[in-house]
């Protein structure tokens, strides 16, 4: 993937997965923890790669990134 936030419609435009498989998938993925949902709608979901936005969000808390 490209970016870490990705919609359901989204990977079906770019991957052509069928959108029940795209969903049971993501369900799935959601379940073992490597991605997230980000919102609380039932369209329109925005799902996060969690391990890597983990990693990005930890580069900011250290001293040598304050200003």
């Amino acid at each position: 993937m490209k970016k870490p936030l990705l919609t359901a419609k989204e990977i079906i435009q770019n991957t052509e997965i069928s959108k029940p498989t795209v969903m049971k998938s993501l369900k799935h993925l959601s379940e073992l923890g490597i991605i997230r949902n980000i919102t609380e709608n039932k369209w329109g979901q925005i799902f996060e790669y969690s391990a890597y936005m983990a990693r990005i969000n930890s580069g900011c808390d250290t001293d040598e990134h304050r200003s």
